[in-house]
């Protein structure tokens, strides 16, 4: 390294050869960038990384598919705005004995189905079993021909997109709820404290499906279940969860999948809490009972409904003291004693 000392204004300074030939310049560091990746495109595809690898297919894929189509469409005497490439299989010599094959897959309207029914069908799975991002991961890593986790997440946003768009939860404050305590080494921010979704949006979306399934016909009526019932979903967190079901789907209102929540809050099972809980979606069962509701094939019904929960939920919503009171009986007005 050449270096050259100078003296001035009763200083000395030191400039190294290379700031003084200028070999640092940006011109310089550019082409000796373009000498390095010019070496690189001279190797052989398999003797370079698989980013690289990936890159490269990823460029022939884009550039020739058109190309490639429109030839052999023109081949064949077909209509070139009618024919897709799906993929292309090469098998290149790797040695006497190895033998490499490359798969070119395009997206077509087919496969482009297909897949979106796969990554379905994870997300699904993902759900009900209850499996996280690294297990997919590590499971992904066993075989090239697995889905992405990536494309699962990818895939999972859009359906959250989608059911937003379709059903919208909206946030709000439940009026004298107890403020919740944590820990000092839990950090959270709660801007609102309850959300809610429509009824009449998620009966748009369950009763053609009800009505496909033979499980409703023109004439029948909606009979509806509301429920409620609070929980502890933490040491210093209680919720407490609105739901409804249809009534007409007889022996499958058991299962979960036939639950719909249409409430949530953070506080306890208070009559203060539950009045300004259930303002909104009361005022909704009011008009559906009195009114029909139209679904999204604009189907008119009329809506029945029923109300049932727990002792302790039913006597905080009916105003009642607690079940060891005097006279506790939701139906009638028998005291303790005359039981």
């Amino acid at each position: 390294m050449l270096s050259i000392v100078f003296s001035g204004a009763g200083k000395k300074g030191r400039i190294s050869g290379t700031e003084f030939f200028g070999i640092n310049l940006d011109c310089c560091r550019q082409r000796r960038l373009a000498v390095q990746q010019a070496s690189q495109r001279d190797l052989s595809y398999h003797k370079v990384k698989e980013r690289t690898q990936r890159k490269r297919l990823r460029k022939v894929a884009v550039e020739r598919q058109e190309t490639i189509a429109s030839e052999i469409a023109k081949a064949l005497n077909l209509n070139p705005t009618q024919t897709e490439l799906e993929s292309i299989v090469l098998n290149t010599r790797v040695s006497e004995t190895d033998v490499k094959r490359i798969r070119l897959e395009y997206l077509t309207s087919n496969n482009k189905t297909e897949g979106m029914m796969q990554l379905d069908s994870w997300c699904r799975l993902q759900d009900e079993q209850q499996i996280g991002q690294k297990a997919m991961r590590a499971v992904a890593q066993l075989s090239h021909n697995m889905c992405r986790e990536r494309n699962i997440s990818k895939r999972r946003c859009e359906i959250n997109q989608a059911m937003a768009d379709k059903v919208p939860i909206y946030l709000y404050n439940v009026a004298n709820s107890e403020t919740v305590e944590l820990p000092d080494d839990v950090e959270i921010s709660i801007q609102k404290n309850a959300s809610r979704r429509k009824i009449s949006d998620i009966l748009a979306l369950v009763l053609p499906k009800l009505r496909t399934n033979n499980i409703i016909q023109n004439d029948d009526e909606i009979n509806i279940k509301f429920a409620g019932d609070g929980r502890q979903a933490a040491r210093e967190i209680d919720q407490v969860m609105l739901a409804f079901c249809v009534l007409n789907q007889r022996y499958n209102v058991a299962r979960a999948s036939c639950h719909h929540t249409i409430g949530l809050y953070i506080g306890k099972e208070s009559r203060e809490s539950l009045i300004s809980a259930l303002k909104e979606p009361a005022e909704e069962i009011e008009y559906l009972s009195n009114n029909h509701i139209t679904d999204s094939d604009q189907k008119r019904w009329k809506v029945n409904t029923w109300f049932c929960s727990d002792m302790k939920f039913m006597l905080i919503v009916l105003g009642m003291k607690a079940a060891t009171a005097s006279q506790s009986c939701i139906w009638c007005y028998c005291s303790k004693g005359e039981r």
